[in-house]
């Protein structure tokens, strides 16, 4: 997948939000990247949001989770990168990126 010029700072602003449910901010940035990413979230279906959280709590690089993903849920890799390209579109508008 063609990735974007904000993609691995959304990425990360992702990771971050799947694996600290009640963070404790330490810069302004922080908090305004997680209230971005959860007010996001908040309007995704529960299965989007559980496909979601998979691929970015996972260990591996974005592309492997995906893969992974994939292959258990059986579904195609292009349906994933297709939900995780709109979401980070939806969280850069938020956050003022575009």
């Amino acid at each position: 997948m063609a990735r974007t010029f904000y993609s691995e700072y959304i990425s990360h602003c992702m990771r971050y939000y799947v694996r600290y449910p009640d963070p404790a901010f330490k810069t302004t940035a922080e908090m305004k990247n997680w209230r971005a990413c959860n007010s996001v979230f908040k309007q995704l279906a529960p299965d989007e949001r559980e496909l979601l959280e998979t691929v970015y709590q996972g260990n591996g690089t974005i592309d492997s989770n995906v893969r992974e993903a994939a292959m258990t849920r059986g579904i195609k890799q292009a349906k994933i990168w297709a939900l995780i390209g709109d979401v980070e579109r939806r969280i850069a508008k938020h956050r003022g990126l575009l």
